[in-house]
C-alpha cells in the first residue's frame, strides 16, 4: 500500500487522522483538510483498507454490522492480530476470529459491513475480551 492512514485518538476522544504517504506525513483534525502540522495523541488506530456500506473507512478497533446475504445481521469488532499483522472481524458472541482475507481471497463484502460504533468506548466489552489499547 502506498499510503496508509490512521485515526489519532486521546483516550476514547477521536482528536484527528495521519496520512502517511511514503514517508511523508500529513496531519488533519476532521479528516477533510490536511497539513504538516502534527495533532497531538495517545493511540493510533490503522485503517484496514476496507470501507463501509456508506463509504467510511474502517479502522481497527471499530464494531460493524454486517449483514450476510440471507440478511442475518451481526456486530464484530475490527481487530489485528499482532503476530501476522493480520485484520479481521471478531464476532460479538462467539468471539471467533474471521481473517477479512487469506492469501489474497477475500472472506467479506466490505458493502456488507457499517460502522456503528468503537470497541474502544465500551471498555465493558475490552475487559470481557482481555483486549489492550496500545
Amino acid at each position: 500500500m502506498e499510503e496508509r492512514r490512521y485515526r489519532l485518538r486521546q483516550g476514547p476522544e477521536i482528536v484527528g487522522f495521519l496520512r502517511d504517504i511514503h514517508g511523508s506525513l500529513f496531519y488533519s483534525r476532521d479528516g477533510f483538510w490536511w497539513t504538516g502540522i502534527p495533532v497531538r495523541y495517545e493511540h493510533v488506530d490503522e485503517w484496514t483498507g476496507w470501507m463501509d456500506v456508506q463509504r467510511k473507512r474502517i479502522y481497527e478497533w471499530d464494531l460493524v454490522e454486517y449483514t450476510t446475504a440471507d440478511n442475518k445481521k451481526d456486530l464484530f469488532a475490527v481487530l489485528r492480530k499482532q503476530s501476522d499483522h493480520l485484520f479481521g472481524l471478531r464476532n460479538i458472541k462467539t468471539d471467533d476470529f474471521f481473517p477479512f482475507s487469506i492469501r489474497g481471497v477475500e472472506l467479506f463484502e466490505a458493502s456488507r459491513c457499517k460502522v456503528i460504533s468503537h470497541v474502544f468506548i465500551n471498555p465493558e466489552l475490552m475487559e470481557a475480551w482481555d483486549l489492550r489499547d496500545e
